[in-house]
């Protein structure tokens, strides 16, 4: 599916767009919402952060619960969910 995303975007917009218009006609066909955005911004910063090393996984998520002002559990169930799945 993500290659068909691929081509249907490539098709929208011109040789050459940048990140910022590949972003906003995701958003405006509905294939990157807020949630979807921040969820992908707190795996990456979570992997960042530990592999900085010296930090818990507890740590990191209490950090990042507080940056993005949502539970601990929360950014837990978000690492939980993206390691249980990740190819």
């Amino acid at each position: 599916m993500i290659e068909e995303l691929a081509s249907v975007v490539k098709r929208r917009l011109k040789q050459g767009a940048t990140v910022e218009q590949v972003l906003e006609e995701l958003r405006r066909g509905g294939s990157l919402t807020d949630k979807s955005a921040r969820n992908h911004i707190i795996i990456v910063e979570f992997f960042r952060l530990m592999g900085e090393g010296g930090r818990t996984a507890h740590d990191i998520e209490q950090e990042l619960s507080a940056r993005y002002d949502i539970s601990v559990s929360y950014v837990r169930k978000i690492r939980l969910e993206y390691t249980r799945y990740k190819p």
